[in-house]
């Protein structure tokens, strides 16, 4: 990126980078990027995409250390933790993959289309808002694997079902 003749090299999204993007239908990561989205207070993963409700794809190219896509989704590079689902994704379903741990912070906020999330037993953690203002979402099963929900993980859902097999701790 230049910028007044000056050369610099963006190496990192943050938090609220695209704060409230309404135009946005596709973001395709360099694989220069080093560092995605930890929130304010640090060490805690925050997706830096969640307002943005028109974004349809998030596309990781190959090479980056850090973090790939598989279907417009993101995740990290071992495929343990969904940092970030598309808000403007018209799918209406969704079923996380195997082998996904970690559910992060907003990973599925402003996902107005979603009605149907499968969460596969082995997911341990669910992040702050993961779930907020899925509006269509009307069920959720939570597997016995998970033993951690963080605050407003459902906030503004209008879910008539919500089923939690676990013991969550405090």
């Amino acid at each position: 990126t230049s910028y007044q003749d000056e050369t610099y090299k963006v190496m990192g999204i943050y938090y609220d980078a695209f704060f409230e993007n309404r135009v946005m239908k596709k973001i395709i990561i360099h694989p220069a990027i080093q560092v995605l989205s930890y929130g304010i207070s640090g060490g805690t993963f925050v997706n830096p995409f969640y307002t943005c409700k028109a974004l349809e794809s998030i596309e990781v190219e190959a090479g980056n250390a850090v973090a790939q896509s598989v279907d417009g989704v993101m995740f990290d590079k071992k495929m343990t933790a969904l940092l970030a689902y598309p808000a403007g994704s018209t799918r209406t379903s969704y079923e996380v993959p195997e082998g996904v741990t970690t559910l992060e912070s907003h990973a599925f906020a402003n996902s107005t289309q979603l009605n149907s999330i499968t969460i596969p037993n082995g997911v341990k953690s669910i992040g702050a808002q993961a779930f907020a203002d899925c509006t269509s979402l009307k069920a959720l099963d939570i597997p016995e694997s998970v033993n951690k929900i963080e605050l407003l993980a459902f906030n503004g859902t209008k879910m008539n079902e919500l089923y939690i097999r676990g013991v969550i701790e405090d």
